[in-house]
């Protein structure tokens, strides 16, 4: 038998991360786990040290690691390579990707071509395990 891959979706986002706190709870409280990519950032809040391929910084709660690479971003590996066992990734920046946006009580997710649908906090938890669900 094949080992059973978990599904990664992203989606975009133009809001700020907290946003999406309760999102990312409910993701969390399924036992799944959510993620952060800011496509948009011009600083990293640690420096790369001249001549070294990748530094990482170790801090009380949490760990950065910035690595050099050549040529523009790959959504597609950015996303294999960091975010691994995620089963929801925010990508705020520009992305060709659904867009995910704050609705209340609700989220509002914009396909490629323009259609909409509202879906609560635990319906968008559920959907997230589909496949197929940002089509």
């Amino acid at each position: 038998m094949g080992e059973r891959r978990s599904l990664t979706h992203a989606l975009r986002v133009t809001e700020g991360s907290a946003a999406f706190r309760s999102l990312c709870a409910a993701v969390e409280r399924e036992g799944e786990r959510a993620g952060w990519l800011d496509l948009s950032a011009s600083a990293s809040g640690a420096d790369l040290v001249d001549g070294v391929w990748k530094a990482v910084t170790v801090e009380a709660a949490r760990t950065v690691a910035i690595k050099r690479r050549r040529g523009a971003p790959v959504l597609r590996d950015l996303l294999r390579e960091h975010f691994s066992g995620c089963r929801l990734v925010l990508v705020h920046g520009e992305a060709p990707l659904p867009l995910l946006r704050s609705r209340g009580e609700e989220w509002e997710i914009e396909n490629a071509g323009g259609e909409t649908r509202r879906l609560t906090t635990a319906e968008l938890v559920r959907a997230l395990r589909s496949p197929l669900f940002a089509t």
